[in-house]
């Protein structure tokens, strides 16, 4: 399978194709998004690139935010996590900002993480409804959910620091990330299915029979 795998703290961007994994960069990626027109992607700390017939740059300088986290596309326009301001942002194809999402608490209190759309659902996930500073630190355990980004109902909840929100027919795959486990849940918000893993999960596609999920070293949870 052809697979872009991004990595931030320099990691970059990697291809792996027939076997082989071919580092493309060492951009700093929190955030790749494919889709007809080209591909999207967040740098850390504050960058959201556009890559279609050219490549184009949106920074804090003309849009503001910070620790972007997650960018996606739907519907003709852009959206992106800032998490440390505990916000997501609507951007036109232009770059001018259409809407802003800002969550209640001080900076990063929530850990706003990632996008998705889940039957015709603009959603995301987040740590936890906390209102101080970082307050999610060390306080996760099943206080993370899953959120409708415009209607603001909570379609997911109990989960440990939940990322990568991929949806999977009618259901949806998440990181169940603290746990160390893929979720599969219905469109009733049921647990369908669970896998364990060997590591901290984030990042999963899946192509035919097969899924395809990212395990990375975390801060937050200690790995034997």
């Amino acid at each position: 399978e052809n697979l872009l795998v991004s990595a931030p703290n320099s990691g970059g961007v990697f291809l792996v194709h027939e076997g082989n994994t071919f580092r493309l960069d060492n951009l700093s990626t929190t955030g790749l998004f494919c889709y007809a027109k080209g591909v999207l992607r967040g740098l850390q700390p504050a960058e959201f690139c556009i890559y279609e017939e050219t490549v184009r740059s949106i920074t804090n300088e003309s849009v503001p935010f910070a620790d972007v986290h997650d960018v996606h596309y739907e519907a003709g326009f852009f959206y992106l996590v800032g998490t440390s301001g505990n916000e997501i942002l609507k951007l036109t194809q232009d770059g001018e900002e259409v809407r802003r999402w800002v969550f209640p608490g001080e900076e990063d209190s929530w850990h706003i993480n990632c996008l998705g759309t889940w039957n015709g659902r603009i959603v995301f996930s987040a740590f936890g409804d906390f209102r101080g500073h970082r307050g999610w630190n060390g306080n996760t355990d099943k206080a993370g959910f899953v959120q409708d980004l415009l209607t603001g109902e909570r379609l997911i909840s109990e989960l440990s620091q939940p990322h990568s929100l991929v949806p999977f027919g009618k259901n949806l795959l998440l990181a169940n990330s603290e746990r160390m486990e893929i979720l599969e849940f219905s469109l009733s918000g049921d647990i369908l299915r669970s896998k364990h893993l060997d590591g901290y999960p984030r990042g999963f596609c899946f192509v035919e029979n097969a899924i395809y999920g990212g395990l990375c070293s975390s801060r937050n949870i200690g790995l034997d």
